[in-house]
């Protein structure tokens, strides 16, 4: 029928009678598949990978079956939700199957199913062998828990493990901090913030000593320390108005007049107007009178 009268359908009938009577006959499911793939009928093409999938002892020959399947329902047929439940399919014979599981989370990411994404992303960190890869599906993890599932708990312990996998896994670090934050450990959240000094290059070190002098002026209270922290910041940045003006307003608060008087001057160096200049130089001068035992102040005032 098939190759010498050209009647497919006639030798489709023949090939399904010999499964119905030999369920696991390959030759016969084979050109069945063959068949109905030429014909581009999709619908006979799922019948048939189903057949195949009731004769495969296999697990991951199952999981392959299930992943055409589920490609065929997305891709031909636009039936999205068959698709993902073949696509489960695949994944519960064969969690490593890595074509069912970026279909899974494609569809999943696409359709807001945020808890199945999270779960996906958790078994694959589970499953993994290269620790840089599953520190990024723990960072995943954590990332979804934080925004999309408002989990904060389980975020934070993903977090955690997506450091001790990979602890130059900045993301994940930036996320426990946002997680502090938004809890109101001042403290801790700071503390997160020193703890990666020694990781982090000339701009992002300065970012973190002036957030770092913010939180313990603002939050904790702790001027002592937040000048230290902008003075680190000064020294990593001479040029940057902001941060000498921080200072100068936190060495007032503090009454540290001698360091006071350094960052007037660092500060009246940095202003492009001289005008500007001057103006911080005599308060400088008014307050080293005032404030400290100097009593000679006249080369401020020749500056």
């Amino acid at each position: 029928y098939e190759t010498r009268l050209d009647a497919p359908s006639h030798a489709r009938d023949v090939y399904l009678e010999v499964v119905s009577r030999d369920s696991q006959h390959r030759g016969a499911l084979r050109a069945l598949e063959q068949l109905d793939r030429r014909a581009g009928h999709s619908e006979e093409l799922i019948e048939t990978l189903r057949l195949q999938l009731a004769s495969t002892p296999w697990s991951d020959a199952a999981a392959e079956l299930y992943h055409r399947i589920g490609k065929i329902f997305e891709q031909r047929l636009g039936r999205t939700d068959e698709a993902l439940e073949a696509y489960r399919a695949a994944i519960s014979k064969d969690p490593g199957h890595r074509q069912a599981v970026d279909a899974l989370i494609r569809l999943t990411s696409s359709l807001g199913l945020w808890q199945e994404l999270s779960d996906l992303y958790e078994t694959q960190a589970k499953l993994g062998d290269d620790p840089l890869v599953q520190a990024r599906n723990w960072f995943r993890v954590g990332e979804l828990c934080e925004e999309k599932l408002k989990d904060e708990h389980h975020a934070r312990a993903a977090y955690d493990k997506a450091l001790e996998l990979d602890e130059d896994l900045d993301l994940a670090h930036d996320g426990i901090v946002r997680i502090l934050e938004g809890q109101a450990k001042w403290e801790d959240a700071t503390q997160a913030h020193l703890s990666r000094l020694n990781r982090r290059g000339g701009a992002e070190k300065l970012a973190t000593f002036l957030r770092v002098a913010d939180l313990r002026a603002t939050r904790i209270n702790d001027l002592r320390n937040a000048l230290a922290a902008l003075q680190e910041a000064s020294e990593l940045a001479p040029q940057d108005i902001a941060v000498h003006e921080d200072l100068v307003r936190v060495c007032r608060t503090q009454r540290q007049w001698e360091k006071l008087g350094i960052a007037y001057g660092k500060l009246a160096t940095n202003l492009s107007d001289p005008a500007d200049s001057a103006a911080i130089l005599h308060r400088a001068a008014l307050e080293a009178k005032t404030h400290t035992s100097v009593g000679d102040v006249s080369d401020i005032y020749h500056r």
